[in-house]
């Protein structure tokens, strides 16, 4: 199964310090919403976004041991925020109003159609680098540097 095979393939990359404040104000996040980090990492994302938000409840999945267990100890003091180490492909995803992403072009491609099912409407999804392949952007922000190979492009999608 293409899932399976996803699982390994899928590096780990950390989402630089100085997008934070982009991917915060677009996705636009209210006191009562519900942010998942699909393959969090080190939870760096969520720390921000619940260090400017309090009430915010923040979700990481993360599938590797190393990634998982930074996450686990970097948030440990942020109580609003809860890790899980497992497959996202096997979460649901329908209680989560905010989503952000960096991931991979293939795996892009096959958690298309699961956040197009599992999704309500009006929910924001933000993916660094990679976009979905039938989804349209809302819109895009270019943050390329010629000093970052990777971090590029900030894809912004509301279902």
């Amino acid at each position: 199964m293409l899932i399976d095979s996803l699982r390994n393939t899928i590096p780990y990359i950390k989402t630089r310090m100085c997008f934070f404040p982009k991917i915060f104000a677009c996705l636009s996040l209210k006191s009562d919403s519900r942010l998942i980090d699909l393959g969090c990492g080190d939870g760096s994302v969520l720390r921000y976004c619940v260090s400017h938000i309090p009430s915010l409840s923040g979700y990481g999945i993360e599938q590797k041991l190393i990634p998982y267990t930074l996450a686990k100890i970097a948030c440990a003091r942020y109580p609003q925020i809860s890790i899980l180490r497992g497959d996202f492909f096997k979460i649901p995803l329908s209680s989560y109003s905010h989503i952000y992403v960096y991931l991979s072009a293939d795996a892009m491609s096959a958690l298309e159609s699961k956040l197009v099912d599992e999704c309500g409407i009006g929910t924001i999804i933000i993916s660094c680098d990679f976009y979905f392949p039938n989804l349209r952007p809302k819109y895009t922000i270019d943050v390329a540097s010629p000093k970052r190979p990777l971090g590029k492009k900030l894809f912004i999608y509301e279902l």
